[in-house]
């Protein structure tokens, strides 16, 4: 069997339940468990920089954390999608530059930040 074919049987599409989510899925048990690390390297003149943020391995663990997700964010699986947003409200309030800029180029301050304000953290 192909690690491939092990992963697909295991994740499921996010589409399956992201543009289906609604009160009453938001309700149910979090089946999903994971973790996710940030690591930001880097120098300002002479001076080493790092920054490091690792996420408890749900962005909820009861049902009611799930569903006041779901009513602050309209979905629970934000993993994805509000790092974008605050991407892109970077961009708009003039944080960050217009255009196609890479992840990097963001300060990581402010973006952490920004995701704390909007309630991530």
């Amino acid at each position: 069997m192909a690690p491939i074919d092990v992963l697909m049987k295991i994740v499921r599409p996010p589409v399956d339940s992201f543009l289906s989510e609604d009160e009453n899925t938001a309700k149910l048990p979090p089946k999903i468990v994971g973790r996710l690390g940030i690591e930001v390297k880097g120098g300002k003149g002479a001076e080493d920089i790092e920054y490091k943020l690792v996420l408890p391995p749900s962005l909820f663990e009861t049902v009611e954390e799930k569903l006041e997700m779901y009513k602050k964010f309209g979905a629970s699986n934000i993993y994805v999608a509000l790092p974008a947003v605050i991407g892109a409200k970077m961009c708009v309030e003039g944080i960050a530059a217009r255009g196609v800029i890479a992840a990097e180029c963001l300060d990581p301050v402010k973006f952490l930040k920004m995701m704390v304000g909007m309630g991530l953290l």
